[in-house]
């Protein structure tokens, strides 16, 4: 019954990029993390962590992006990172593959079930830029033809509070009083030209604890940007560099980071997500992977959630030492698994029925604490979670300060 539960497992989820690794350890089916104390600890300025009922009274704005284009989602996504920088204010509805109602649709209603928030209201895309315009200081117009200009938007977006448009949004922001405070069209010949010009006129007024890996070539941006807001909110400079053709002048603005920081996001095509942990590694940096299925992080990271959790099985073992034993564990080391129910494994009624270990780095009790406490609080007697890299994913034997990070 047990190995069939696991097969249901498997095969319900077949199609989605998930590791269901199995560690050859000497406990039987548990997670060798039983006493993992989960805390926040990161240096982002979440201002959840020090707020306990400010937001209860909050009507959420909600937007729905489901099925809209690139453009669209960065002009929201960039607005939403400056609303929600004080408060969870504005939130976006976002694709699920499978489930109904989709992950974004259910953060909602577990946010206003657990009373963080009041109530929520869909409302347009332009009825919310009406709304929050006097959060917005302008706009900056990327150049549709160079899209590293995107990267810098996001970067300006970030410091200056300007929302970030195509050209095509020009005239209807101008009807609600929103003007172009910087045009980016025709300004660079390249992307190496582009990011060079960041690097010395706008990565050093950025936060030096966060920096935004945001691939944005033709066909790969739409992928990516749903952290956008999370970047803005946080001041965090935009990155849209290549680790197989760039790794020299990443490792410019890597070198210029605080120690520890967080690299996130995630590169252009998954053969180089190993790359970019091995090139981060090696600048004492670390990675928190999130792609496609990764919204609302600005606003999640704002939820006055609890913020230490503790483990609470209790077992007694008897070891056979003649005996092999096996330990299932998820991961995939990612927001993504966050706030898509570890890529909706989680709503399987198989759960339960065989120990299994989950992926839960303390982290992301910082960028999503309502999120972490969900898990805890709808876990089973066999749901086990574990820490994989603590604050990141790191290459143990590319990190020069591992022994101090430990």
């Amino acid at each position: 019954m047990a190995k069939q539960s696991i097969l249901r497992l498997k095969i319900t989820h077949k199609r989605h990029l998930i590791s269901l690794v199995l560690f050859i350890v000497t406990i039987f089916g548990f997670c060798i993390y039983n006493d993992l104390e989960c805390k926040a600890h990161s240096t982002l300025n979440n201002s959840a962590s020090k707020v306990e009922s400010s937001f209860q009274n909050i009507i959420v704005d909600v937007v729905d992006l489901r099925g809209t284009d690139f453009e669209t989602r960065l002009l929201v996504l960039s607005l939403q990172g400056i609303v929600n920088r004080e408060a969870p204010q504005l939130y976006v509805l976002w694709e699920s593959e499978y489930i109904q109602p989709t992950a974004s649709e259910r953060w909602l209603e577990y946010y206003k079930e657990k009373g963080w928030i009041a109530e929520y209201k869909l409302v347009s895309l332009w009825n919310a830029v009406n709304k929050y315009k006097n959060y917005i200081e302008g706009a900056v117009v990327y150049d549709p033809d160079l899209p590293a200009t995107i990267n810098l938007a996001v970067s300006l977006a970030g410091l200056h509070d300007y929302i970030v448009a195509h050209p095509n949004f020009i005239q209807q922001l101008a009807q609600l009083g929103i003007n172009v405070k910087i045009d980016l069209r025709g300004m660079f010949n390249n992307s190496i030209e582009a990011h060079i010009w960041q690097l010395s006129n706008v990565f050093p007024y950025c936060n030096k604890s966060l920096l935004y890996l945001f691939p944005t070539m033709n066909g790969v941006a739409i992928f990516r940007v749903s952290l956008v807001d999370y970047a803005i909110a946080n001041k965090a400079c935009s990155i849209g560099l290549s680790v197989g053709n760039d790794a020299e002048l990443i490792g410019k603005y890597y070198e210029k980071m605080n120690k520890f920081a967080i690299v996130i996001g995630y590169p252009e095509h998954a053969k180089f997500e190993r790359p970019w942990v091995e090139l981060t590694s090696k600048y004492g940096l670390l990675n928190v992977l999130a792609t496609a299925l990764a919204p609302n992080f600005s606003f999640h990271s704002k939820i006055p959630a609890k913020r230490t959790y503790v483990q609470d099985h209790k077992f007694n073992i008897n070891l056979d030492p003649n005996k092999i034993y096996i330990a299932f564990a998820v991961s995939d080391l990612g927001l993504n698994m966050m706030q898509d129910f570890y890529y909706e494994m989680w709503l399987s009624p198989a759960r339960g029925s065989v120990p299994i270990s989950w992926w839960l780095d303390p982290i992301t009790v910082d960028i999503c604490p309502g999120i972490v406490q969900y898990y805890y609080e709808t876990k089973t007697p066999n749901d086990y979670f574990y820490s994989a890299h603590v604050a990141g994913r790191v290459r143990a034997s590319d990190f020069p300060n591992l022994e101090e990070y430990l």
